[in-house]
């Protein structure tokens, strides 16, 4: 079975952090299991959806996992990148410009980024949600199939949830945060470990995800977060303690 997988950075594979540990790669060592994974950290809905289709009929299933709607919806070539960054936010950006983290920004650059900051500030959050809307309704008519599962609270709006049939009651955030759970801490005090988070779960977290996408696929059981997930490692293996200001 050949597994096409479209998201954003719930989906997608961090750089740093060694292929095994994410949840697309699990699922493709699974029993009779291909998958070409065509996610992108801090992508938009409507880059996944151009990734779709151009590659759908290829797959005998397809997982759309769908960011919120109001992300910067084009790649973004800094002058010494040869790889595209996407931008989520305005938060996103003034953190490049003030940090020129992982960049070395060029003038051009940095003019671009303070016109993005007003697209943000600008963009209309209901054509946002509209248009996410009719993406998603267009997936689901080409591919009945497809799996549609949600990254973030914010993904599925209320018109998308009374609009179409399907379970959006959890989401990739929900799994992502069973690590606090267990280490009974609040995961925004902390800060990810880059060389052993992917998709932004721990691999205790990526192993469950995958088995749960693969006994959906394979069965119809449906999608649902263990009460526990077990992790073998301590909570400084996984994430950074951020300083207090």
């Amino acid at each position: 079975m050949k597994i096409g997988i479209y998201g954003d950075s719930f989906a997608a594979k961090f750089h740093d952090c060694p292929l095994e540990t994410h949840w697309a790669y699990k699922l493709g060592t699974k029993p009779n299991i291909e998958t070409t994974n065509f996610a992108e950290t801090g992508s938009s809905t409507f880059y996944s959806y151009k990734k779709f289709l151009e590659n759908y009929q290829f797959f005998d299933v397809n997982i759309f996992l769908f960011t919120t709607p109001y992300r910067y919806t084009k790649p973004v070539f800094f002058s010494e990148s040869k790889k595209p960054d996407f931008f989520a936010n305005y938060t996103h950006v003034e953190t490049i410009l003030t940090t020129q983290k992982d960049h070395l920004l060029s003038n051009k650059d940095k003019e671009f980024l303070e016109h993005l900051k007003g697209w943000f500030i600008v963009s209309d959050d209901e054509y946002n949600e509209e248009m996410q809307l009719l993406m998603l309704k267009d997936i689901i008519n080409r591919d009945k199939n497809v799996v549609l599962y949600p990254s973030l609270k914010a993904s599925a709006t209320k018109k998308i949830k009374k609009e179409i049939d399907r379970d959006f009651d959890t989401t990739a955030i929900d799994w992502a945060n069973k690590a606090g759970d267990f280490f009974n801490v609040k995961l925004w005090n902390y800060a990810e470990n880059p060389s052993t988070i992917g998709s932004h779960m721990t691999e205790e977290v990526n192993d469950a995800f995958a088995q749960a996408m693969y006994n959906y696929i394979t069965t119809g059981k449906k999608i649902e977060i263990p009460d526990v997930i077990e992790h073998k490692k301590e909570l400084s293996y996984y994430y950074i303690q951020k300083e207090k200001q």
